[in-house]
């Protein structure tokens, strides 16, 4: 019984790890974003809320933060905010400008 305990510690343990070193790189690695053509990434949309304004139907169920996909997403939208020089106004209207074309254009 002893073996079977340590097996799932041991498991647990390398999942949490593994889980802050994905996060750890969301915070740390930036990728360079273009203000003038920027189209959210489905990471991105994937962690707001459902009800959120900005999300359409197309982007899939929410992810939270235990998912291992939720780091892709806050990097994303760290990536954006450092992109706008840590205006969060700014990503905001840029994020939600960049969704009413992508409504507009689909609905033509």
């Amino acid at each position: 019984m002893r073996n079977g305990r340590v097996q799932i510690v041991r498991t647990r343990r390398t999942r949490i790890a593994r889980q802050l070193c994905r996060t750890l790189l969301a915070l740390k690695v930036r990728s360079s974003v273009n203000l003038d053509a920027y189209s959210p990434p489905p990471q991105l949309l994937q962690i707001l809320p459902p009800k959120s304004t900005i999300r359409s139907s197309e982007v899939g169920p929410q992810i939270g933060p235990n998912n291992p996909k939720f780091a892709l997403g806050m990097q994303a939208l760290l990536d954006l905010i450092f992109a706008v020089e840590g205006s969060v106004s700014e990503a905001g209207k840029l994020l939600g400008y960049c969704i009413k074309l992508n409504t507009l254009s689909s609905d033509n």
